[in-house]
């Protein structure tokens, strides 16, 4: 027996604890598996250590904090390349409008370069007739403006001296020395602005260069392009890729024809207002209307607030009245009709989702992000409810190898 004993003590098999062990070997013991007396208290009830809705408000919260990350690198990146990015959206909006002229052709066997050129040389044909037709109306009628803009501020001074507010000469004179002494001692500032805006002006100029080149490329070689950025995808989320970039295109498309439809009611509408008024520069206000409406809500009140504050200085408090009515009239069809007949059925987005669309894209991207935030949005939301569709089609061929057909990628060097 004794023997036995010892050969199984020193083959180093485990003996079943006895009643004589310590409690506190115990202890050591789960210490030594990370596991803690109260742990271990509710792992023997059942429960977890951490709560089930704290380890999940925790997971929420740091993929949201790396979601919110990646947002801020993009919108860093996007603001550095504005003047890249900026003339690809115009390249884009432009290739939406100008596309279908281009297919139209090439369906009668024009070829594709001959097509896009023709195309681009209308447009641009058109725009400078209509350069011609408002700047120099509106350069005329600056120094009518000019002269009624002296006199209601004449009237202004004369209310002040002889309104409720009963002030004397003196008191007028020293304002407005207050006044001229302020814009004297930031001069220097207003001198950086104008460069500044000098500055602004040549990126301007170099954007709009960079937009038209694009806009030849995106309609003569745009299918090519499109089967290229595919090809550049696995082959199992080809068809995915395809799927998103088709309805981006569709929502971006069908939200620039209803923009530039409900862009033309206002422009037209408060131009006839302003014409029966009798306001000066209505063919530059209204044109000024018709681009502002591309800013959804926003610009079309800013621009109705601009015509009836013309029509103030210009012909008086009657005029502006019937001005700022004919603007209020012109946002309700245009919120009431137009708006959810044309453009919603290209987004479908609350006013108050398009609001603060606006709102933040003039906060991150002055006028060109407000531009950019409804149709950026409007695709985002359509990407996403694609994505979220169970039923959507999946690329079936996931046994295909990555490769891309040759006839694709040299497609961009043509």
């Amino acid at each position: 027996m004794t023997n036995d004993s010892e050969s199984g003590a020193q083959s180093g098999s485990p003996t079943p604890p006895t009643a004589g062990d310590s409690p506190r070997s115990e202890e050591s013991a789960s210490q030594a598996a990370g596991l803690t007396p109260e742990s271990s208290e509710a792992e023997a009830r059942g429960a977890p250590a951490v709560p089930r809705s704290l380890e999940v408000a925790a997971s929420f919260c740091w993929r949201a904090l790396v979601v919110a990350a990646a947002a801020l690198a993009v919108l860093f990146l996007v603001s550095k390349l504005l003047l890249v990015v900026m003339p690809l959206f115009v390249a884009l909006l432009a290739t939406a409008v100008l596309r279908p002229p281009a297919d139209w052709l090439r369906e009668r066997g024009v070829s594709d370069a001959l097509a896009a050129l023709i195309v681009m040389a209308s447009a641009l044909l058109v725009g400078a007739g209509l350069l011609t037709l408002i700047v120099p109306p509106f350069v005329d009628q600056v120094s009518e403006v000019g002269d009624n803009l002296r006199g209601g501020v004449q009237r202004a001074g004369n209310w002040l001296l002889e309104g409720p507010l009963d002030l004397t000469e003196s008191e007028l004179q020293s304002y407005l020395d207050d006044v001229e002494r302020t814009i004297s001692e930031n001069r220097d500032t207003i001198a950086g602005g104008v460069v500044g805006g000098a500055r602004a002006v040549g990126e301007l100029l170099s954007g709009l260069a960079l937009a038209i080149v694009m806009t030849f490329f995106l309609i003569k070689d745009g299918d090519r392009i499109a089967a290229w950025f595919v090809g550049v995808f696995p082959a199992r989320r080809r068809h995915d890729a395809a799927e998103v970039g088709r309805r981006s295109w569709e929502t971006l498309s069908g939200y620039l024809r209803g923009v530039s439809i409900v862009a033309l009611v206002d422009a037209v509408f408060i131009g006839l207002a302003l014409a029966i008024v009798g306001v000066p520069a209505v063919l530059p206000l209204a044109v000024f209307t018709f681009l502002a409406a591309f800013v959804p809500i926003v610009g079309a009140v800013v621009m109705g607030a601009v015509a009836a504050l013309v029509a103030l200085v210009t012909n008086g408090p009657l005029d502006a009245a019937i001005i700022l009515a004919a603007v209020v009239a012109v946002q309700q069809l245009e919120g009431n009709v137009l708006q959810p007949l044309v453009v919603g059925r290209a987004i479908d987005l609350h006013p108050l989702a398009i609001l603060l669309a606006v709102t933040t894209g003039i906060i991150l991207g002055g006028i060109p992000g407000a531009i950019v935030a409804a149709p950026l949005l409007a695709i985002l939301v359509r990407i996403a409810s694609y994505l979220r569709d169970p039923d959507r089609e999946a690329d079936s061929v996931d046994e295909e190898p990555d490769e891309v057909d040759p006839a694709q990628r040299p497609a961009l060097a043509d």
